[in-house]
């Protein structure tokens, strides 16, 4: 994440919030094991051997949030336009229908600041919009900063869940009109009207319940098959790269000895950093902000190097220790880059297999180490701008494949 999105997701709801530190292993939501083998799907088998991967989503565990304050504020979306005539033509460029772009502009005052408008809809309008019009309004809402949560909307994949909310304990009447004010964008539903729903159950029950569905993702429970005849020494070359490859060729060995083979969970095949996180909440023993850099330059790590908390220790390692890969063998752990033109780095996150990736969404205490699909997390981080990508390897770590000139 870049500085101003990284103060940006602070800021949002989760400064209004605390995490009880203690028991911080998230819940994993599963319909059937691992071993169904209806719902599991493979990776495209390459060095890694053949991982399996079962779609999961992960959220706090329950009784972790506690709450320091309900978000009640009143709507307020900040355009940033010269003139009142300006306004208009950006409303308009929505597809708002004029009764709403003129509804808009009467609410609409200067900025104390200086520089552009503050709109203050009142609520019956903002439940009102249909959800093409939310989509379009909200997605230009997005480009200002200001607007945080629609800048950093609480976002959910709907191919991973169809049903954002499926055995999320909710009061019935916020589940209801936070449905409505849900509005889509690709494939990600999003929504960005908390306090309005906390207006209507100002509850801090109300609120943990919401906000912790709310704060769901995909994950993905990932193993590695092992068979009779596979050649082990390869795996183990693969997953214990650098300095682990005996310990992982004993596992390997132990898992192939069992009668017909057997899986073997990909989080006992990765490093110490990784293996001690996935599916995990940070806890006191981790830095306050553990953001995604800290997360991709920890990767190898025994003991997880601090200075990767700060963004400038973070661009000089990035920029000294590491080189660009263009040929796709990629390896175990390389660091693909998450970019937006006009914004730089936005979101970094680990290699695995295939297209598998461990990532971590955001430096904020209810944010959890996972493994993910990468084209979903391309999907979450494309908003409200695409997204391109580049990937990194340690320079002393090239166990193969050119640099990029």
């Amino acid at each position: 994440m870049s500085r101003a999105a990284q103060s940006i997701f602070y800021a949002v709801a989760f400064g209004l919030l605390g995490l009880a530190i203690g028991g911080a292993c998230g819940s994993l939501l599963t319909r059937r094991a691992l071993q169904a083998e209806d719902r599991a799907h493979p990776c495209i088998s390459g060095p890694w051997g053949h991982v399996r991967c079962l779609d999961s989503i992960i959220e706090a565990p329950e009784g972790s949030i506690r709450v320091a304050s309900l978000p009640t504020n009143a709507t307020s979306w900040f355009m940033d336009v010269l003139s009142p005539l300006a306004l208009k033509q950006k409303l308009r460029g929505c597809n708002l229908a004029e009764e709403q772009v003129a509804a808009l502009q009467g609410w609409a005052a200067p900025a104390p600041q200086g520089g552009g408008f503050i709109l203050q809809p009142p609520d019956e309008f903002v439940i009102g919009l249909a959800p093409r019009d939310r989509a379009s309004l909200y997605s230009l809402l997005a480009c200002y900063t200001q607007n945080v949560a629609h800048v950093v909307p609480f976002r959910f994949d709907l191919e991973t869940q169809k049903d954002w909310f499926e055995g999320a304990q909710l009061d019935a009447g916020a589940e209801a009109l936070v449905r409505q004010l849900v509005y889509r964008q690709g494939n990600m539903r999003l929504f960005s009207d908390l306090p309005l729903v906390l207006r209507r159950y100002a509850d801090p029950v109300v609120y943990a319940s919401l906000f912790r569905a709310l704060s769901r993702e995909a994950t993905v429970l990932a193993c590695l098959r092992v068979g009779p005849d596979d050649r082990l020494k390869g795996l183990a070359n693969y997953w214990g790269w650098p300095d682990r490859e005996e310990s992982v060729f004993t596992l390997l060995k132990t898992a192939q000895l069992a009668s017909g083979g057997a899986d073997v969970p990909l989080a006992l095949l990765l490093p110490p950093f990784v293996r001690d996180r996935l599916g995990q909440y940070p806890t006191s023993a981790d830095p306050e902000f553990s953001s995604c850099h800290y997360t991709c330059l920890n990767f190898f790590s025994t003991q997880p190097d601090l200075r990767f908390t700060n963004l400038a220790e973070v661009a000089r390692s990035l920029r000294q220790d590491y080189l660009e890969v263009t040929d796709p063998a990629y390896q175990l752990g390389d660091i693909i880059l998450f970019e937006k033109k006009g914004e730089g780095v936005v979101h970094t996150c680990n290699y695995i297999a295939d297209k598998l990736v461990f990532t971590k969404n955001g430096g904020s205490l209810v944010r959890p180490w996972l493994l993910a699909q990468l084209d979903d997390l391309v999907g979450f981080y494309s908003y409200p701008k695409p997204v391109t990508l580049k990937v990194l390897r340690r320079r002393d770590l090239l166990k193969h494949a050119r640099a990029a000139p």
